[in-house]
């Protein structure tokens, strides 16, 4: 998908304190966006906004045109936005397969998924020797 994800005026907090005031972004289709910040700056707040996990106080998130603020996290991933988490944020206690097959959970074409399965295998070789290994038991 390729569309462009603006956010307009966004305040959101967390109890009575305000993390974010009057936020405006745009990450256009086909651009790498970046969000810098030190800890305690608002980033994963904004993420959150993004998604749906916290709804902003005002303002809203527009994707491609349509408001999507008010939209259940599950739709919001549909149409294509994702979080990746840093660090080593995986199922540990499921394989290396089971975790990339998680990755593609909204694809219903077996050889679409995989393909991406084998386009992440090409890019991190050791997995593939490891695929059926949990991937708690990964070190790095």
């Amino acid at each position: 998908m390729s569309a462009t994800l603006k956010l307009e005026n966004i305040v959101a907090g967390y109890d009575q304190a305000d993390v974010l005031s009057d936020v405006d972004l745009t990450a256009a289709a086909g651009k790498i966006t970046c969000l810098l910040g030190a800890n305690g700056s608002g980033k994963t707040t904004l993420i959150r906004v993004i998604l749906g996990l916290t709804p902003p106080r005002a303002g809203r998130v527009v994707l491609d045109h349509a408001d999507i603020t008010t939209m259940q996290t599950h739709r919001i991933i549909a149409h294509g936005i994702a979080c990746i988490p840093e660090g080593r944020r995986v199922f540990p206690r499921l394989t290396i397969a089971e975790n990339l097959k998680l990755g593609a959970y909204l694809e219903t074409d077996a050889e679409k998924i995989a393909a991406r399965s084998e386009s992440v295998l090409k890019i991190f070789p050791r997995l593939k020797e490891r695929y059926q290994q949990f991937a708690g038991t990964l070190s790095g």
